[in-house]
């Protein structure tokens, strides 16, 4: 085995990234960011594992399945958890 340098691993990490068609999200904390499809309907889970608050970054306004507010950005409390769809 090889251990590689860190900048060159994050560098690989980076290109499988990519190539996988992977869409990060800019995140603050120990925050979970979970994308499912279905047929009907697509979402994102943001689940807080720290215990500790954390935040998200999104392209585009969701909807809280859970509180049924917009958003777009914000704080996510700690071991919080946030089901956010496009729809509406």
């Amino acid at each position: 085995g090889t251990i590689m340098p860190e900048e060159d691993l994050y560098q690989l990490v980076d290109i499988a990234v990519k190539t996988a068609g992977i869409h990060p999200y800019a995140i603050e904390g120990d925050l979970q960011v979970i994308p499912r499809k279905g047929e009907k309907a697509e979402c994102l889970m943001l689940v807080e594992t720290g215990n500790a608050p954390a935040g998200v970054q999104l392209d585009e306004d969701m909807t809280d399945l859970i509180t049924g507010q917009k958003i777009a950005a914000g704080p996510v409390e700690p071991y919080g958890i946030h089901i956010l769809t496009r729809m509406g």
